[in-house]
């Protein structure tokens, strides 16, 4: 999802820089349960599987799960960032779905806060998908308005496949993925989830919240749900990572000293500290998100 700048900005430089690192976390259970659960809603029936992924950005998720989903597909992707849907749009052309048959694939532009205010219009959109999709979006709504999306889904009998949400749980690594523990770490964790509530233009964000509060929203209206962890691992042993936790660690200093000003010696301490400790290769990280895959309650 992209957002204005004073916010959060997904440019196309950061989405690549994190899509590998989404590839190794995704869990391969849930992936591989909606698959199935696709096959057997889908049996006896040649129609297309209506795909609708929100906040596509470059269109990372359609070209992840669409080779591991069975079809036909067709797929509609929503984003508010002009920018990033042409890119989407190119990869969707050489997508193809389990059975190697090319996927049908659509953009549109649109705001997803302006959805909060417009509940019609999020059911118009879920209205003809059999499967919902989003990655790296929840963290960044609010409460009401996963509401309203799970509201609209249960209407429609669609099922989700939610990944990638960050859970709040982030830690730094030695060798052999031993947890190197720190009280200033421990501070800048509890500062950055505080910032992360901050309203994103949803309404008051779920924050490392996200996957708990998703279970419970889709539970509450039938659904059975299933949620697995997807962390990144990002190893001090594989320099090709440490771009990405460079980056990482900027944007929660960032956000660490937009919250709390009159620290920011205390701030920028730390982040150098970590910078240099992962420049030299001496600590990785672990950031922790879940995946969830939920369907109305008697899809099965």
């Amino acid at each position: 999802m992209t957002l204005a700048a004073d916010d959060l900005a997904f440019t196309s430089p950061w989405l690549a820089q994190r899509e590998p690192a989404d590839i190794q976390a995704r869990n391969r259970d849930l992936t591989a349960r909606c698959a199935d659960w696709l096959a057997r809603h889908r049996k006896g029936t040649q129609q297309h599987v209506a795909c609708l992924d929100l906040g596509s950005g470059a269109g990372a998720n359609p070209a992840y799960l669409a080779p591991r989903l069975p079809g036909p597909q067709s797929w509609c992707l929503v984003d508010n960032d002009v920018s990033l849907l042409p890119t989407a749009e190119k990869r969707g052309r050489s997508l193809h779905d389990a059975g190697n048959r090319p996927i049908r694939l659509s953009t549109t532009v649109r705001d997803l806060r302006e959805l909060r205010h417009d509940p019609l219009a999020l059911d118009d959109l879920v209205a003809v998908a059999d499967l919902v999709t989003a990655s790296a979006l929840f963290d960044l709504v609010s409460h009401s308005w996963v509401a309203r999306l799970a509201d609209a889904c249960a209407r429609h009998d669609a099922s989700v496949l939610f990944t990638l949400s960050i859970d709040g749980d982030w830690a730094f690594t030695e060798a052999g993925q031993r947890l190197a523990i720190s009280p200033e770490d421990d501070w800048i964790r509890e500062t950055l989830a505080v910032h992360q509530y901050r309203d994103k233009g949803f309404g008051p964000a779920l924050g490392g919240d996200a996957p708990t509060r998703l279970a419970q929203i889709f539970s509450a209206r039938g659904y059975r749900v299933w949620k697995r962890p997807s962390p990144w691992i990002l190893r001090p042993e594989q320099p090709e990572s440490i771009p990405l936790a460079l980056a990482m660690i900027q944007g929660w200093a960032m956000a660490v000293e937009e919250q709390c000003p009159d620290t920011a010696d205390r701030v920028r301490a730390w982040h150098r500290d970590r910078h240099d400790a992962l420049t030299a290769g001496t600590l990785g990280l672990m950031v922790g998100h879940r995946d969830l895959f939920a369907i109305a309650g008697d899809g099965e």
